[in-house]
């Protein structure tokens, strides 16, 4: 079959199988299904009526409620169709020296060449009614086709399989190149900042500038991040948000695409399966996709043994030059169409009724809202003193600061999972940046410069925290490495950036990117700053003109009170109350990140497109009776 899905996970290959019926309608398809006795007449009622209010075909609602075998609704449409139905898997093809038409027209209608002949090309098909579509193609590219039934995952294997090398290389280049971060990460490049800066900072040193031009640097970074924060919190406490209008009344649920990717995730499949399971959705407009890396088995094997319902499936996406998450999740929307495209990662425990928030979310939104970006916090808040450290912030980011950014209009980085925005709006705007490592925060910043927004949804997906200090050091580094290249990216052109954002815009971009990223940097330069509290000047300070420090001090007194009421109001609910008294002892948290930051410097110059694994799955399965119960409604728990 290829590489898109195992073999083992057969039994589902006919998952997503369209039963739309044909221009040339004889018998409808609901009637074949009863005659020949593959479905019963309640069934197909049954299906009929949800099919009023449902943008799902017949077939999928039968398939979805186990109303039909997935075999018995292909056997049914080739009665329907009077076409050959085939068998799996296809027979070897060399696509590029063999079939004129490109993978892109295969993958736009669902079809692929299995067979050829001096003077025909045998097509395999899935959805009888795309012929007239598919013979116009094949009319333009001079090739006379013999139409032949299969499946659609069936299908997508063999289109993955003679199009591996180019949609593999499109996956790495698909985001434009005035988009991408790609060109301007070259090691050479690198290497010559980084001369310039020590060059730079030889020179201030020399003629005595150094001290003050850290202390700007510092000064200035710390007032724009407190100014921004104190503005997200005034906004969050006194805007309100604006209404939505009510939904129409006769707009039916879209079809959504989960994405999630996978890395050396083994350990931890069935209990991710069971939570993806849990999402209440109709089955028959939800597509899930576990995204595997072609060298990673162990986690390919793992999901091949696991019982999957048929909406739940594999796709493996095969090597590459760079080995990212943006670039598996590009390769992987090649082949799934729907009109609402989700992120979740691997130790994601979404609420059950998540998926059908956003739909309707963005479906009652103003038209320039095309993505929704769900709250994220942990499951195993007390596990530790940093882990509790760690929902503390969350909490800040997605209950208070995310939803202050929204009501002031400004940029929302988005948060690289539980998000959902609508496929057109991705498409349009080059999908992920494949070598971009923080391509969350990336994709919120290019849509908000096209004029189109993101906002908060009203749902909260659960997540493990990184409670041991090595593994949080490096899932944050990867953040504030990717947070540079995105600062670097957008900046390339600094005029254009402030044309399309603003003023205010332009000011929250840079502290929100380059401010977080020089306040960590900053830190261990700035510690000694606390000693004039106790009335000790250091030695290192004493070129500084008089006057100066005492500002300094003043800046870093304030900044504390003000990350503790914004952690007082993130910790108001009932599940955070409990972590107030660790805010007492937050100061001694953020110094930390310092490590993270340092570690991303050394990366940008040395590895700027490496992916530093998080691990996942440490300890989620002592949560288990926790995580239904802030999951799941009371009756399924």
């Amino acid at each position: 079959m290829g590489p898109l899905m195992s073999a083992t996970v057969r039994k589902i290959d006919l998952q997503n199988l369209s039963s739309l019926e044909p221009t040339f309608k004889v018998r409808s398809i609901g009637e074949i299904l009863i005659d020949c006795g593959y479905s019963t007449p309640s069934d197909v009622a049954t299906a009929l009526a949800k099919q009023s209010k449902s943008d799902a075909t017949l077939g999928e609602i039968l398939l979805a409620s186990k109303g039909v075998s997935a075999y018995d609704l292909q056997k049914a449409i080739s009665l329907q169709s009077e076409m050959e139905l085939v068998s799996t898997p296809f027979p070897a093809l060399n696509h590029e020296t063999t079939i004129p038409i490109t993978v892109q027209e295969m993958l736009k209608y669902n079809f692929a060449p299995i067979a050829r002949t001096d003077n025909q090309i045998k097509i395999a098909i899935s959805d009888p009614s795309s012929i007239a579509s598919i013979q116009s193609i094949c009319d333009r590219h001079n090739v006379l086709p013999q139409f032949v039934l299969s499946s659609r995952t069936a299908i997508h294997g063999h289109i993955a399989t003679i199009g591996k090398s180019h949609l593999s290389r499109s996956a790495e280049m698909v985001c434009p190149e005035p988009l991408s971060c790609r060109r301007l990460m070259y090691r050479g490049k690198n290497y010559r900042i980084l001369f310039s800066l020590l060059l730079m900072a030889t020179i201030l040193g020399f003629f005595g500038w150094l001290e003050f031009t850290i202390f700007a640097i510092a000064l200035t970074t710390f007032i724009g991040n407190g100014m921004l924060k104190c503005a997200c919190l005034f906004a969050f406490l006194f805007k309100k948000t604006a209404t939505q209008p009510p939904l129409k009344s006769h707009q039916k649920l879209e079809r959504v695409s989960i994405l999630v990717p996978l890395y050396k995730e083994s350990y931890i499949v069935e209990r991710l399966i069971k939570r993806l399971i849990e999402l209440e959705y109709p089955k028959e407009l939800l597509d899930i996709f576990l995204i595997c890396e072609e060298d990673d088995k162990k986690t390919q094997t793992r999901i091949s043994h696991t019982p999957l319902p048929p909406h739940i499936s594999m796709v493996v996406a095969p090597k590459g030059e760079i080995q990212t998450k943006p670039r598996a999740m590009n390769y992987a929307l090649n082949f799934y169409k729907g009109s609402i495209i989700g992120v979740y990662d691997a130790e994601d425990a979404p609420e059950y009724d998540q998926v059908y928030k956003a739909v309707r979310h963005l479906q009652r939104a103003d038209p320039r809202v095309v993505c929704v970006q769900a709250r994220l916090d942990f499951f195993n808040q007390n596990t530790n003193w940093l882990a509790r450290c760690f929902t503390i912030e969350y909490a800040m980011l997605f209950r208070v600061i995310l939803r202050g950014l929204q009501k002031l209009d400004l940029p929302i980085p988005l948060g690289g999972t539980s998000m959902f925005i609508k496929r057109n709006a991705l498409i349009e705007w080059g999908q992920w940046d494949a070598h971009n490592v923080t391509e969350d925060a990336d994709l919120g910043i290019r849509l908000f410069r096209q004029g189109l927004r993101v906002e908060c949804l009203d749902s909260t997906t659960y997540e493990e925290a990184n409670y041991k200090f090595k593994s949080w050091v490096k899932q944050r580094s990867r953040w504030l490495k990717g947070f540079i290249v995105t600062w670097i990216t957008h900046m390339r052109t600094p005029k254009r950036l402030f044309a399309d954002l603003g003023f205010c815009r332009f000011m929250a971009f840079n502290a929100l990117l380059l401010g977080t990223v020089i306040t960590y940097l900053m830190i261990p330069l700035l510690l000694p700053y606390w000693l004039l509290s106790l009335g000790i000047t250091p030695p290192m300070f004493g070129s500084l003109p008089q006057g100066v420090l005492p500002i300094m001090l003043l800046v870093l007194v304030l900044g504390e009170p003000l990350l503790f009421m914004l952690g007082l109001y993130a910790t108001a609910n009932k599940k955070h109350k409990p972590l107030r008294p660790t805010l007492l002892t937050m100061f001694a948290y953020w110094p930390l990140a310092s490590f993270a930051a340092y570690k991303a410097l050394y990366e940008l110059i040395t590895a700027p497109a490496y992916w530093d694994k998080t691990e996942h799955g440490l300890n989620d399965h002592e949560f288990s009776a926790e995580i239904a119960s802030l999951t799941l409604p009371k009756w399924r728990r």
